[in-house]
């Protein structure tokens, strides 16, 4: 295995840890102030946009792809991040369309990722079908019932940075 595949791995790694750490403390203290959480989120955001980032860098080194829908991902995740870590009062206004923005945004990366994964496991491959589409239905339901997101938005947030977490774990193992 050579150095590149190392940092990518580890990359996949650390944002699985870091969303499994949201989930915990998502699910575990539901009515934690929402500005609180926008923190976390941010960093998760921000941390998930590098790794996007990265991993479109490296994979474009020994692939003849373009990977424009991982740049697209990234970038929305960095912006995403930002607007949440720099501009609280926005975050916490615009929340639920923010989290349905990055959802869909995971999701589309994890649907055009999941190719790539099938090489190395074919059950991560399903996984991250699976967890694409889930993000983009729970994105779409935030969007039509923004309203009702806010009561439930800190368990979807933690339900899907659960799976997701798992999913960028079992990428870097």
């Amino acid at each position: 295995m050579n150095e590149n595949q190392q940092g990518v791995k580890w990359g996949e790694l650390i944002v699985g840890i870091i969303f499994i750490i949201l989930a915990i403390i998502s699910f575990r203290n539901p009515t934690v102030s929402l500005v609180s959480l926008i923190y976390f989120y941010a960093a998760g955001a921000i941390v998930s946009g590098i790794v996007n980032l990265y991993t479109r860098h490296q994979l474009r080194q020994v692939s003849d792809q373009n990977y424009t829908v991982m740049l697209i991902v990234g970038i929305l995740n960095l912006i995403i991040g930002v607007i949440l870590f720099f501009n609280v009062e926005i975050g916490f206004l615009t929340i639920p369309f923010l989290v349905a923005i990055w959802f869909i945004s995971e999701g589309i990366g994890l649907l055009t990722s999941s190719s790539l994964v099938g090489f190395v496991s074919p059950v991560g491959r399903g996984l991250s079908i699976f967890l694409g589409i889930v993000g983009i239905i729970v994105a779409i339901s935030i969007f039509f019932n923004p309203l009702s997101a806010y009561f439930t938005v800190v368990f979807l947030i933690g339900a899907y940075f659960l799976f997701s977490g798992i999913a960028h774990i079992i990428r870097a193992l």
